[in-house]
């Protein structure tokens, strides 16, 4: 089963969840700030804002991301 998140339409960035293999970036938009801080389709999130996903659902790790908000991901390269 794979979730979808909501778009942010500031941060650019959508999340899926995956049961089998957590959560990972989904889509962003070229040359956005998640586009240049070096983040790729595919790259699993192990924990954003110091907070493990481990175990979140996608509603709960989409939370951590607030629109127009700096962020910081930590993550598994695809």
């Amino acid at each position: 089963i794979v979730e979808a998140s909501k778009y942010s339409k500031l941060t650019c960035l959508s999340i899926y969840s995956d049961r089998a293999h957590g959560h990972y970036i989904g889509a962003y938009r070229m040359g956005s700030k998640v586009d240049q801080a070096g983040l790729r389709i595919g790259d699993r999130i192990f924990a954003i804002n110091g907070i493990s996903t481990t175990g979140l659902t996608n509603e709960e790790v989409d939370d951590l991301v607030i629109d127009g908000e700096a962020f910081a991901v930590l993550i598994l390269p695809e």
